[in-house]
């Protein structure tokens, strides 16, 4: 046994690999969770950082976020917390290198970043604001370079775009324009 883990790491929060260790969310002494860190031996397994709690944590259910996913040599998850709600956030595997990208909803209003996806040297996911529902997202890794790719779905509407997959130069995803699901393309980094 390398580590005694507080919550099950179901399927929303499977291990991540990356720089030779492996990565994964947990729930923390207080309630709230932590982004771990292990190589594999007891010593060298320990929390990183807090990072919150999931979105899902209202609803009872996976406290923790879900899987980090590995993007322009850093770690990326979505997390929530009271100040600034569910947003897209990043580690470098440091506890000082551990937080938000940035309050892309503005306050405690969530962007609840969902589905994310590397492809090429882009972050695919899909993302909430107040005035256009949920949409597909895109983000270099910079603050400068996160944002709605589109508003499929007219107005407060979602398209709920998922399954964000790259074939030659465009990348794939279902979401819903107000016509029922459909097969969308976007050329890779728009």
């Amino acid at each position: 046994t390398i580590s005694d883990l507080r919550s099950e790491l179901g399927e929303s929060r499977l291990l991540t690999s990356w720089a030779g260790r492996i990565y994964w969310s947990d729930v923390a002494a207080g309630g709230t969770c932590e982004l771990w860190s292990s190589d594999g031996t007891v010593p060298g397994t320990q929390p990183v950082a807090p990072v919150g709690h999931s979105w899902r944590y209202y609803g009872g259910q996976d406290p923790c976020p879900s899987r980090p996913v590995v993007f322009a040599g850093r770690l990326w998850l979505t997390a929530c917390d009271a100040e600034i709600g569910c947003e897209l956030w990043t580690s470098d595997g440091t506890a000082d290198g551990t937080h938000p990208l940035a309050d892309l909803e503005p306050g405690p209003a969530s962007l609840l970043p969902t589905q994310l996806k590397p492809i090429g040297d882009r972050l695919y996911f899909s993302g909430c604001a107040a005035g256009t529902g949920c949409e597909p997202w895109e983000s270099d890794g910079s603050i400068g370079g996160t944002r709605r790719l589109a508003d499929l779905a007219p107005g407060a509407y979602s398209s709920d775009p998922h399954s964000f997959t790259r074939s030659a130069c465009l990348v794939y995803f279902a979401g819903d324009d107000g016509t029922g699901k459909e097969l969308w393309a976007m050329p890779v980094g728009v």
